[in-house]
């Protein structure tokens, strides 16, 4: 059946025909008959639906983690890494310079 709608909708390619998108979109479906048919499929899938909540939970502790620890380096290390270059005089400048506003006040 699928095929025939497949031949359809080739032969007719300028019509829109939303009711032959819906049925070809149905062979995305295929997948969901080998999971039914193979017990041990059927039940990995479901365990993995089970453990969907918990993963997630997971992931949402880890990326907070990340963020809190991001919110610190940002605070601990703000500013501290530059390099003040002032064109081929950057080496007399070196121990001028001790913030990055100093660099930006001799034109780096």
């Amino acid at each position: 059946m699928i095929v025939f709608v497949s031949f359809i909708s080739l032969g007719l390619p300028d019509t829109n025909l939303n009711l032959v998108k819906v049925i070809r979109l149905l062979k995305l479906l295929r997948p969901l008959r080998a999971i039914s048919r193979n017990q041990g499929l059927m039940i990995t899938v479901k365990a993995l639906g089970v453990a969907a909540s918990g993963i997630i939970n997971v992931i949402i502790v880890i990326f907070l983690f990340v963020f809190i620890l991001a919110v610190i380096g940002i605070n601990y290390f703000k500013g501290i890494y530059y390099e003040c270059l002032v064109g081929p005089f950057s080496a007399q400048f070196y121990d001028v310079t001790k913030t990055k506003w100093d660099c930006i006040n001799t034109g780096g």
